[in-house]
């Protein structure tokens, strides 16, 4: 997860607008995953761009939803 972080942090913070991220290709995820998606949205607010994220992965949903922060994630259609 540290890679992950690293790599995809320095693309947030490059960003110039505002972040649409695919979750298409995760096959697996847990709380980890939960609290990077809340790093990124940090991250992006602290730049004061807006994120959101598609294709939410339904384990990473139920994962958000046990821990009430389903309604704080910001997904796209």
């Amino acid at each position: 997860m540290p890679q992950v972080w690293q790599e995809s942090s320095s693309l947030i913070r490059a960003a110039s607008q505002n972040l649409i991220i695919d979750l298409n290709g995760v096959t697996h995820t847990d709380s980890a995953g939960l609290a990077l998606l809340l790093e990124w949205m940090t991250l992006a607010q602290s730049k004061t761009l807006q994120i959101h994220f598609r294709n939410l992965p339904v384990q990473l949903a139920e994962i958000a939803k046990v821990s009430d922060l389903e309604s704080i994630l910001p997904l796209a259609d």
